[in-house]
């Protein structure tokens, strides 16, 4: 029941941490629940009919349906070994979301409606407008080194 920005990490065969999807919510642990719960009780379909298209303009390799959640993260618990929810701020704020999903260039992450068609360079031309001259953390090692990561931003 409380409110706030959480941020999805998960990691491949190289144990790499990468930030695959950012959010605001005013249930936080509701939100992260039913994501769970469709990571765990769904099975990844191949029937979706759209590209997903993340918000930095990229086709991140799937098609979807109507409903997102049930196509992405049934895709996610394919793809990834480990995935860990983080707590990020103590509030729903749509700044706070965009301008960390741009720090860590979150894979998965949408803001709002979804691109139609994937566009080279777009986050190049776009990422010093959102960020200004905030540096980007695009790949952790460890717990630790997130920890350590998350409280060197500046949100």
């Amino acid at each position: 029941g409380k409110e706030g920005v959480w941020a999805l990490f998960g990691t491949r065969d190289e144990g790499i941490f990468r930030c695959l999807n950012v959010g605001k919510n005013v249930n936080v642990g509701g939100e992260i629940s039913y994501d769970v719960k469709c990571m765990d009780n769904i099975i990844f379909r191949e029937d979706g009919n759209r590209e997903y298209i993340n918000q930095f303009a990229e086709d991140c390799g799937f098609k979807y349906g109507k409903k997102t959640q049930e196509y992405l993260y049934p895709y996610i618990n394919l793809k990834y070994n480990t995935i860990m929810f983080v707590y990020i701020h103590n509030e729903s704020d749509l700044k706070i979301e965009k301008e960390f999903a741009w720090l860590t260039h979150a894979k998965f992450w949408r803001n709002g409606r979804p691109f139609k068609t994937s566009r080279d360079e777009f986050c190049e031309h776009n990422r010093e407008a959102v960020l200004k001259t905030k540096r980007t953390i695009t790949t952790i090692k460890n717990c630790k080194e997130l920890e350590k990561s998350l409280k060197d931003l500046v949100i």
